[in-house]
């Protein structure tokens, strides 16, 4: 499947190849959205549903029933539980980043994404998503679309990338990517 990361981007070239976006809830536009809606694109919102987030606008609208435990990664934010929530609304939920908890989380997840896995040596602890034929989203960064062209062809063919894994090679945050 083609498609984009736009996290933080006001401005996303909407004509672009590909099927799927994924956009920042928070830092996109919603006419951006609805834009994307009206050619027939799929969007993914980012936003931390499982945490409260200490720097988001939505923070002091959370009720403290649901809150879960401090979220020892990210101080200042603290779990929450919605994995039942956001199925009873027909919405397919991803799980972003959260390598440790793969196991435990895959039958609550219908997909996932990551970051930057084959800088740890990361990719293939995602085989409980792929076991469970669920997919997984991978986002390589670069630091230069120069880069990005010249490794293309090793980060695609890469043993730490395992075959079911989509990858997009981006350059930081700026609106360019290629796929493996």
């Amino acid at each position: 499947m083609a498609w984009n990361d736009v996290i933080n981007e006001n401005y996303i070239n909407t004509g672009v190849h590909g099927e799927m976006f994924v956009v920042d809830l928070f830092e996109v536009h919603t006419s951006i959205i609805e834009d994307l809606h009206r050619k027939g694109k799929r969007v993914i919102c980012y936003f931390s549903a499982g945490t409260k987030e200490h720097r988001r606008p939505d923070y002091l609208d959370f009720p403290s029933d649901g809150l879960g435990l401090p979220n020892e990664d990210r101080p200042g934010d603290t779990w929450v539980d919605i994995k039942n929530k956001a199925h009873g609304y027909g919405l397919a939920i991803g799980l972003k980043n959260d390598v440790s908890q793969l196991d435990d989380l895959v039958g609550d997840f219908d997909f996932a994404i990551n970051e930057s896995c084959m800088d740890f040596d990361d990719c293939n602890r995602y085989k409980p998503f792929f076991d469970a034929i669920k997919p997984v989203f991978h986002i390589q960064y670069v630091n230069s679309t120069t880069e990005g062209h010249r490794k293309q062809e090793e980060i695609c063919s890469s043993s730490k990338r395992p075959h079911d894994m989509n990858t997009l090679i981006k350059h930081g945050m700026v609106n360019w990517k290629i796929g493996c």
